[in-house]
């Protein structure tokens, strides 16, 4: 792996906010577009250090440390084992195209299913982007269907792929 997770400081702000701002990189999210201020992205941040009901994990460079990129894992459910693929970003394009969020996102299911204990974890995804489709694919998320129109953003709706992997799968084949 060229790649570890850490959980979020306070400082990771300062990395992030440029990647907010970049309509490039956030076109590629499930998320809505917004207008974010500095300050903001530094409470949002902070926020995200000391939630207990989700996991922010910075995605790192092993040889040099550098932050490039930040995944989520959220609305964890510990009664029923179950959570949600928050998000997988890599911000820094100098590692788009790279294997770095299959590697980020194989450490992440280990951490989900080995250390949460976590039976179910689903996923939304841009029905237009593949990348994240076959992603999922690759990790052994099988696809449910298709959510039409569910996330208004950039003008228009966008349907999303609804995919899921059960912690038996990721066993057979955990990376």
């Amino acid at each position: 792996m060229r790649v570890f997770l850490r959980a979020f400081n306070k400082t990771d702000s300062e990395i992030i906010y440029p990647w907010l701002c970049d309509q490039e990189v956030l076109s590629l999210t499930g998320g809505n577009s917004y207008f974010a201020s500095k300050d903001y992205v530094d409470k949002w941040t902070e926020n995200k250090i000391f939630n207990t009901k989700d996991y922010y994990l910075a995605i790192c460079l092993n040889e040099t440390q550098e932050m490039i990129g930040y995944l989520s894992i959220n609305d964890i459910d510990h009664q029923n084992r179950k959570a949600v693929w928050g998000g997988l970003l890599i911000g820094n394009k100098n590692y788009w195209g790279k294997g770095i969020a299959t590697e980020a996102a194989t450490l992440m299911l280990k951490f989900v299913f080995e250390e949460l204990n976590v039976n179910l974890f689903w996923a939304f995804w841009l029905e237009e982007h593949t990348a994240s489709i076959k992603l999922g694919e690759k990790l052994g998320f099988k696809k449910i269907g298709i959510l039409p129109q569910s996330l208004f953003k950039a003008g228009k709706f966008h349907n999303q792929c609804l995919m899921y992997i059960l912690k038996e799968d990721y066993i057979q084949n955990p990376e």
